[in-house]
């Protein structure tokens, strides 16, 4: 469990599960500012009447304007609450005094010609040789279908992006947006990978708590008379962020069970919960009690909910502790339920990864390998996890499998037979072991349950013994509580009749003593 925190993906293939990361959790979240320097000199050739640049070229003492701040909504994490404007502000301008005073991105900015990123007492920018297939952003005109239309510069996004009053990084050249997220991700997980920019950017943004953006007329703490005046803007971006050195970090898998079918019948899982935190550290488990508490939940590489998730021990008698320990073979805590409906004979696992299950002959899939068209097959005569190559159509004998597009993920195989990082585009993960696996817990489940309902039959059985033995005493001592009860009603008959008999005779006695 301990190499997890590296591994996009994992399939246990002898337990019959899935893991597949989203991100990182702990209750405790800082926060952390990149700033992009944006240098106004070129910039301000196209532009040359915007405030910002009107005020660059102004002979003022003042140096630093802050233009505007912008708080994130906080729709859905509850800790944006905490952020007000001035707070933010006051924040990030003391960040961004430090580093014009102690790191001069002036020179920075000068020597590299490009947008530069700081964060973490690094730069981050893209090398001159990157941009030669890249069209620079200027306000020229273009001629698209006899209209002349006026690219816009990126101060006028900027600005456009203040007075909409919204958060983001859009208005960054293709290339410069890419080191950012970059700079950005190296610090929220040094193990995330940016497959697709668009999508890096929607996660980023949703941890993002805050911008502020400043007009300077030097870019460094003050004017030095040795170089040549570098006046930039600076957008600084304050996002959510987990310290390396948090107590407690929970890397967040969604655990997806895996079906398997024995004689025309599914069996899988059931009762397992759609997400669980995993410390990798001590073991601890967390999850979160309703599927409706991660409505208010971001998925992205810092996991945030508003709701508290559920702490679970360690203990080994438990399904989530047999699943994932090691040490155990088959998880036979873990309801498992079994059903004749098949839907389908094959579901996807991930991106590119395919489960094929219920497999009546066989079954062969072909792709193209490169351009020249040489088709490559795989043949499926039983149940098995698939890695198709991305990017391709796959044909299979009874349905066709849409192109993915590529994502470089770290697969992690834990079986017998296969075991390890699997890095090919393509394999075949045969699935007897883990079919044996369920079917031997499903039947041990079976077994236990069928020795539970003869206990409980016989406790049952008992318990209508003793009922019946009860119901007799009490009719026994009912028909007693009878008896009695007519007995004394004849005893007093009996002392009513001898009463009046000697009443009778006292007072033929006393006839006779008068006679």
């Amino acid at each position: 469990m301990r190499d997890w925190n590296t591994e996009d993906i994992i399939i246990d293939v002898n337990k019959a599960y899935v893991l597949r990361r989203i991100g990182k959790y702990s209750p405790i979240v800082a926060e952390k500012i990149i700033h992009t320097f944006i240098p106004l000199d070129n910039l301000c050739v196209g532009s040359p009447n915007t405030d910002v640049c009107v005020y660059a070229s102004l002979p003022l003492k003042t140096n630093v304007v802050q233009l505007a701040t912008i708080v994130a909504p906080s729709h859905t994490i509850q800790t944006r609450s905490l952020y007000e404007t001035d707070r933010l502000s006051s924040l990030i301008g003391k960040d961004m005094r430090r580093i014009l005073a102690q790191h001069h991105p002036d020179e920075m900015i000068r020597n590299t010609k490009s947008i530069v990123h700081y964060i973490d007492d690094k730069f981050y920018y893209t090398k001159n040789e990157e941009r030669e297939l890249i069209t620079p952003i200027v306000n020229t005109s273009y001629i698209y279908s006899g209209f002349s239309r006026i690219r816009p510069t990126l101060i006028e996004l900027v600005l456009k992006q203040i007075n909409a009053n919204k958060i983001g990084v859009e208005y960054l050249p293709y290339l410069d947006l890419k080191r950012f997220l970059e700079a950005a991700y190296t610090t929220i997980d040094t193990s995330y990978t940016i497959s697709n920019t668009q999508e890096a950017l929607d996660d980023f943004i949703q941890l993002i708590i805050g911008q502020s953006i400043f007009a300077l007329r030097y870019c460094s703490i003050d004017k030095r008379t040795t170089v040549e005046i570098q006046p930039c803007m600076v957008m600084s971006t304050v996002f959510s962020h987990i310290r390396n050195d948090a107590a407690h970090i929970y890397f967040i898998y969604q655990l997806i069970p895996l079906s398997v079918m024995n004689n025309n019948t599914i069996y899988s899982y059931t009762n397992l919960p759609k997400l669980i935190g995993i410390n990798v550290i001590d073991g601890k488990l967390i999850v979160w009690k309703k599927d409706s508490d991660l409505n208010d939940c971001t998925f992205t590489p810092i996991f945030q909910c508003k709701k508290l998730p559920v702490f679970i021990s360690s203990s080994k008698s438990s399904c989530l502790s047999q699943l994932f320990d090691d040490e155990q073979s088959i998880a036979n805590m873990c309801e498992i339920s079994r059903s004749n409906n098949i839907n389908e004979n094959f579901i996807q696992i991930d991106n590119d990864v395919w489960q094929f299950n219920a497999i009546q002959k066989t079954e062969y899939c072909e792709f193209d390998i490169d351009a020249s068209n040489v088709k490559q097959k795989i043949f499926l005569n039983k149940a098995a996890i698939v890695r198709f190559p991305c990017n391709k159509t796959i044909t299979c004998t009874s349905s066709t499998l849409q192109a993915t597009s590529c994502k470089d993920h770290r697969i992690f195989i834990k079986s017998d037979a296969q075991p390890g990082i699997q890095s090919q585009s393509h394999f075949v993960l045969p699935l007897k072991n883990m079919t044996q696996a369920i079917i031997t817990s499903y039947q041990s489940q079976l077994k236990n349950s069928m020795a539970e309902l003869i206990i409980a039959l016989d406790l049952k059985k008992n318990k209508v013994t003793e009922g019946f033995q009860d119901i007799f005493v009490y009719a026994t001592s009912i028909v007693g509580l009878v008896l009695v009860i007519i007995f004394l009603y004849i005893i007093k008959l009996i002392k009513n009749k001898l009463q009046k008999e000697v009443r009778n005779l006292e007072l033929l006695v006393e006839d006779l003593i008068i006679v």
